[in-house]
């Protein structure tokens, strides 16, 4: 079965876009794993699936889904609330800091205030610097959230104002777009109407890993399947289909197996 599924993914992934992410770890046996998963689109829906599982030790080759915008936008309500509670912190509001409040009675040093309140300030300058560069990029494409509300100007540098105006004068767009949201819009409706706009968000923003939770819950069941009892265990057919979101054809499986009367 794991051949099985392995096969139909490699056809999905030969006929379309798709990204990868890979990770590593290694295993209770020594053995140094890399895993490659794919991201892929099939129909008007983004899925994904592990594509490789590679065993340094034998030199061999085997075989969840926030977008990037979506995960930024957590990073930026993450900043915000520092912000909000490190203002409330300096104000002597210690509501938010519900521990401190209890071991402090409500009363914290001017001296503690003030170094509290620094190491918030630093967090907040290292996230605004690990992620200008993604800042940047989204600021410059804040029209793939909303194209109904972006001016043409916005999408110059692709040469595609004329789609974005199709797209702003397209009731049936709109109406799926606000019953979808942004990503399905792109996805079902978007290379139809604006093949150009619609290649731009899927490759940057909505295709590519924004995570690496798919990665992690997959070591976690590696580490479950591959134990110190059994450390010799070849993983590759029982990891995959422990993790992939593809279905076994049984039927043609079934096929290629001689029937056996009873006896």
């Amino acid at each position: 079965m794991a051949g099985n599924v392995e096969k139909t993914l490699i056809e999905k992934l030969k006929t379309g876009q798709f990204s990868i992410q890979l990770d590593e770890t290694t295993t209770v046996s020594e053995e140094a794993i890399l895993i490659v998963y794919i991201q892929y689109i099939e129909e008007t829906a983004v899925k994904q699936d592990i594509l490789i599982l590679y065993n340094e030790t034998n030199k061999r080759m085997q075989a969840a889904d926030g977008t990037v915008i979506e995960c930024k936008e957590k990073v930026d309500a993450f900043v915000r609330k520092v912000e909000y509670r490190r203002n409330k912190l300096r104000n002597g509001d210690l509501q938010h800091f519900p521990l401190l409040l209890q071991q402090s009675g409500g009363m914290l040093p001017d001296a503690l205030t003030r170094q509290f309140a620094g190491h918030m300030d630093q967090l907040q300058e290292e996230m605004h610097s690990r992620f200008s560069d993604i800042n940047e990029h989204i600021t410059k494409d804040a029209w793939v959230m909303d194209p109904f509300l972006a001016k043409e100007e916005e999408v110059e540098h692709l040469q595609a104002e004329d789609e974005l105006m199709d797209i702003k004068s397209n009731s049936v767009c709109k109406r799926f777009y606000d019953e979808n949201g942004f990503k399905q819009f792109w996805l079902a409706k978007g290379p139809g109407v604006a093949p150009r706009l619609a290649n731009h968000a899927i490759t940057r923003y909505i295709l590519p890993f924004a995570t690496t939770y798919l990665s992690k819950t997959a070591f976690s069941a590696l580490v479950t399947i591959k134990t110190k009892a059994r450390n010799r265990l070849d993983v590759h057919s029982d990891f995959r289909l422990a993790v992939t979101k593809v279905t076994p054809d049984i039927e043609s499986l079934a096929q290629e197996i001689q029937w056996q009367s009873s006896h």
